[in-house]
């Protein structure tokens, strides 16, 4: 009995001991320790270094919340997020399936008229009654951003189309502006709905629920249409090597993403595993920064700063890409029957050392938009953007320095004396918006070089404004 006794009080004096090691009295509480191991969760840190210049972020473009089939609040995707070390994250939620929703009924059952049930949540494989979709697709995406500030990640808006897998599948629209307007019954008019608003299309998980990855009508549809910017070559724990050959043959970005719906936690980090990443390299200079420059030149928001400038932009990038292959073509073309003996045909050759001389009510625009075009046709160009919009011209300078040799583009700040020595040289074509009155100045100038012009010139438009307005 002593011996026991004993034994139980050396076990109490070593778990007493123990106790003080690794617990420490609560401030607040008397009666209340704490456990020293217990630490703040910490953020897992990568350190990358740059690659020709480039910064490289680390991001996953397909995620999904309690909005749609997650099983976590937008605002615990993003400090998961920033726990695994990503810089940015593409909140991705089903536009056509939310299981979810019933669930979130019955649990507000006593806020809802009473018979009240889901509308239109899960249609992947039918379309939308007339009453359409009701739910807030914005809301997600809304969330994860105003937690976003707080860990210092970028979200990157975004919805998911998603139709039946085996026949037209799933696709991610990123940089989005409005989810609630891009569903439509046909999966195409989606797309193309994302699209307008500037969005990114990337097809996801191109496998899944197939037995081959041969493409479907669908897919070699919206492939030829130039709809699809990006493919997933890996999805969870899916990888798929021959859609790599695919997305080369079509100048498609590749993704590897999680499509995480539970948690990293259960379904890599207790694994032993580090979640799928996709590295995405990009220079200092961004979109924020060019609306930031639009909105002291001119007052621009934001949203009309991508809807008139910035979006457009971005659009006619994407459709010269898809397009330069057919334009720069040699076509050929029928002969005259005195030349019976000869092949006729028309071959595109660039000008030369282009001109663009832009003005200050669309600097972006109307500086970026020629530039695209000059460049794709094989000239080079030379940028004289307007004195009157200082900031954005400052973003341009320094946005094409960086991409671009001068010897290729090259952008001349100053005023009108700037312009008038421009003018006094040999240029092979010079592109010009702005007012009627300098426009005769520049085509006097070019005339004396035979040189070809393009004016866009600005006008008097009557406006009537009524009293009632």
């Amino acid at each position: 009995m002593k011996k026991s006794l004993i034994v139980i009080a050396a076990i109490a004096a070593i778990s007493g001991a123990n106790a003080q090691s690794i617990y420490y009295q609560d401030k607040g509480n008397v009666d209340m320790a704490r456990h020293t191991l217990r630490k703040d969760v910490l953020r897992k840190e990568f350190v990358l270094p740059k690659v020709k210049g480039y910064t490289v972020y680390k991001s996953d473009l397909h995620s999904h919340t309690m909005f749609s089939d997650g099983h976590v609040t937008p605002e615990y995707r993003v400090r998961e997020a920033w726990a695994d070390g990503l810089d940015i994250l593409a909140v991705t939620e089903h536009a056509e399936y939310r299981p979810m929703e019933r669930s979130m009924m019955d649990y507000l059952k006593g806020y809802l008229p009473e018979g009240t049930a889901p509308t239109n949540n899960i249609i992947t494989d039918k379309p939308a009654d007339n009453r359409g979709i009701l739910t807030n697709l914005n809301l997600s995406n809304y969330k994860a951003t105003k937690a976003a500030e707080s860990y210092g990640i970028t979200i990157i808006p975004g919805l998911e189309v998603t139709r039946t897998p085996e026949t037209i599948g799933h696709y991610n629209a990123l940089f989005i502006e409005d989810a609630n307007t891009i569903y439509d019954a046909d999966p195409a008019t989606s797309i193309r709905n994302a699209r307008a608003q500037g969005a990114l299309i990337m097809h996801n998980h191109p496998g899944w629920r197939r037995t081959s990855l041969e493409m479907t009508e669908f897919e070699k549809t919206v492939y030829a249409e130039g709809l699809i910017d990006g493919v997933e070559i890996m999805n969870g724990s899916e990888f798929y090597p021959s859609v790599v050959k695919r997305a080369k043959e079509n100048k498609l970005f590749m993704a590897a993403n999680t499509d995480i719906h539970s948690t990293t936690a259960m379904d890599y980090n207790n694994q032993g595993e580090q979640r799928n990443m996709t590295f995405i390299l990009a220079k200092n200079t961004s979109l924020d920064t060019i609306k930031e420059a639009l909105k002291k030149d001119l007052g621009k928001s934001s949203m009309e700063s991508y809807m008139t400038e910035i979006g457009l932009a971005l659009n006619e990038i994407g459709y010269m890409i898809r397009h330069i292959n057919s334009f720069s073509k040699e076509k050929v073309v029928k002969t005259p029957l005195v030349q019976f003996h000869a092949k006729s045909y028309v071959k595109p050759c660039p000008y030369g050392v282009t001109l663009i001389i832009s003005p200050w009510n669309y600097p972006f625009l109307l500086t970026v938009g020629p530039m695209i075009n000059a460049i794709a046709a094989g000239n080079t160009v030379i940028i004289k953007p307007s004195e009157f919009s200082n900031n954005t011209s400052e973003v341009l300078k320094q946005m094409i320095s960086e991409c671009f040799k001068d010897r290729y583009v090259a952008v001349i700040l100053g005023g009108i004396e700037e312009n008038l020595q421009l003018l006094e040289r040999k240029f092979d074509y010079i592109f010009f918006t702005g007012s009627i009155n300098v426009g005769k100045i520049v085509m006097e100038k070019a005339a004396k070089h035979l040189t070809p012009v393009t004016l866009e010139l600005g006008g008097k438009s009557p406006c009537i404004v009524h009293k009632s307005a």
